[in-house]
């Protein structure tokens, strides 16, 4: 899904993250995305899209107010 970016680096973020074929799409859509409207193709553009994506179990959240 994207094949402008080296195997290697692709390597690398594959042992960095572990996503689902749906994520791993949404971040291609992301990276082309923005690869077209501001020609940004770094790895680095590509590592925060994966970040982005990454769901984070282990955060709570509190939503109301302030809890004692």
């Amino acid at each position: 899904m994207l094949p402008d970016v080296l195997e290697t680096k692709l390597s690398a973020l594959a042992e960095e993250f572990d996503f689902s074929g749906g994520q791993i799409e949404n971040i291609a859509r992301h990276y082309a995305i923005d690869n077209i409207l501001s020609g940004n193709d770094s790895i680095d553009r590509l590592r925060e899209f994966c970040q982005n994506e990454r769901i984070d179990k282990t955060a709570t959240k509190r939503i109301g107010f302030n809890n004692y």
